[in-house]
C-alpha cells in the first residue's frame, strides 16, 4: 500500500485528503482507490453525470466543494 502511496505521489496523484471521500464505492470495493485523486474526480463527474445524483450531495462523498466540481468539470469538458 505505502509503494501505491509514492508512485502517486511521485506522479502527482496523491490525493491528500482521501479519509474525506465517504462514497460507497469508495469504502466497499477494494479495486476503487481514494487516494487516487483522479479516480475520485473521474468517479465524482461521472456520478453527477451518468447516475444524475445532485451536486452538492456528490461533492460531499467525493470531499470536494462544489467551486472545485465546478473548476474539474470545466477542465474535463475543455479537453473533451
Amino acid at each position: 500500500m505505502w509503494i501505491k502511496k509514492e508512485v502517486l505521489t511521485g506522479n502527482g496523484t496523491y490525493n491528500k485528503n482521501y479519509k474525506n471521500v465517504k462514497s460507497s464505492k469508495f469504502v466497499d470495493d477494494h479495486f476503487f482507490d481514494p487516494m487516487d485523486i483522479m479516480q475520485v474526480k473521474y468517479e465524482m463527474l461521472k456520478e453527477v453525470e451518468r447516475d444524475g445524483t445532485t451536486i452538492t450531495d456528490t461533492v460531499d462523498n467525493y470531499g470536494f466543494s462544489r467551486t472545485a466540481y465546478y473548476n474539474i468539470r470545466g477542465r474535463s469538458m475543455s479537453k473533451g
